[in-house]
């Protein structure tokens, strides 16, 4: 079992576990928000309806890349269409920056009311995408 998974399944209510802290407070722009781990592949996401690229993901927000990106401070209807997973991860999120990536544009979202349960999906699917990069 991976460890992302094993700090899930062996948390107990005080201290709490990580998929369970609220989210930090908005974004301020220039300090690293990211204190939970990401994972870097390929996958899709409806925001809002369009069928957009994600670039990463982690338990707590994702990068899609928009050709209509949505301003930040906005919030959005995101659908995470991970491979492998029988059903869409939904939830809403605020989009909290917009960043360029190889001549295209990149938002940045965080994710508002994820529950711990989808969070833990998206916890056991970072984990099997970790130990298929180690095969």
């Amino acid at each position: 079992m991976t460890s992302a998974l094993r700090k899930f399944d062996e948390s107990t209510s005080t201290p709490t576990p990580v998929l369970e802290m609220p989210m930090s407070t908005p974004y301020s722009g220039q300090q690293n928000r990211r204190f939970m781990p990401r994972t870097r592949a390929s996958f899709s996401a409806m925001v809002d309806g369009e069928r957009l690229t994600g670039i990463d993901v982690s338990f707590g927000g994702c990068m899609v890349v928009a050709t209509y990106p949505v301003w930040p401070g906005n919030t959005v209807d995101v659908a995470l269409l991970l491979d492998g997973t029988k059903h869409p991860i939904e939830t809403r999120g605020t989009v909290v920056d917009l960043v360029t990536m190889d001549g295209r544009v990149g938002m940045r979202i965080q994710f508002d009311d994820l529950s711990t349960s989808r969070r833990k999906d998206i916890a056991m699917w970072m984990a099997e995408r970790a130990e298929a990069s180690r095969l």
